[in-house]
């Protein structure tokens, strides 16, 4: 009878440090975030250059001269041809954001370069009146480098303000409140500006076609890969 109840005890300690154990969320593995997506579409100053939906090509107007440079950004398309808005947001420890990746592609009769994003935070005269959508500002108390678009102006962000004067003046139309540990002005985020887009330069080097495969890569691995993509370079 002893022995029973030993054995009995036992068995109902380990299952429950088993049900302990299942409920204990103190570290969670918690699912990645991929982007479902069943297609996507290029753009080149706001025209659709190509459209691949479902494993079809709609669209493929991808065509351009020696020496000319395409400047395409990427759009993904859900299940029902929707584009997929892609923030951008702080990542996990160790989480990469999602980038671009070509392939099977002659180098000798195409280019595929990433756009580098230019944060016009901080940049001088020169460096701003260079860069794509920044442009000099000019508040009651400071002269600044800010986001500006012929779409949507101004880019209100209270992050892109680099001054404690020019911040509070914000304060009442955006809610900003300047942080004086970390110098920073903190609060509303334009989301025209925060909005991240995906996109490269096609640059025709020699008068031919060639095809590439581009990818979606998230953490190392493709959330999405193209067909071969056509490209007619003429003289």
């Amino acid at each position: 009878m002893f022995k029973y109840n030993i054995k009995q005890l036992f068995l109902f300690t380990l299952v429950g440090l088993m049900a302990v154990a299942c409920d204990d969320d103190s570290n969670p593995m918690e699912p990645e975030e991929h982007i479902n997506a069943d297609g996507f579409i290029l753009e080149s100053n706001e025209t659709e250059m190509y459209r691949e939906f479902q494993g079809a090509v709609i669209i493929n107007n991808l065509n351009l001269n020696t020496n000319q440079t395409l400047d395409l950004t990427v759009h993904f398309l859900d299940l029902d041809g929707n584009e997929i808005e892609h923030e951008e947001e702080e990542h996990a420890e160790g989480e990469e954001e999602d980038e671009l990746s070509f392939t099977n592609y002659d180098d000798t009769i195409i280019s595929l370069d990433l756009e580098d994003e230019v944060e016009c935070f901080g940049l001088g005269n020169n460096e701003c009146d260079a860069a794509e959508h920044c442009m000099m500002y000019t508040s009651m108390f400071n002269d600044f480098c800010r986001g500006y678009s012929n779409e949507y102006g101004w880019d209100s962000s209270c992050s892109s303000i680099p001054d404690n004067s020019t911040c509070n003046w914000f304060s009442e139309s955006y809610g900003c409140v300047w942080d004086s540990n970390d110098n920073l002005c903190e609060g509303f985020e334009d989301p025209n500006f925060t909005h991240h887009e995906l996109g490269f330069e096609l640059t025709g080097l020699s008068a031919e076609t060639t095809t590439f495969t581009l990818s979606l890569m998230h953490n190392g691995h493709a959330d999405y890969v193209s067909l071969p993509i056509s490209v007619t370079v003429a003289d």
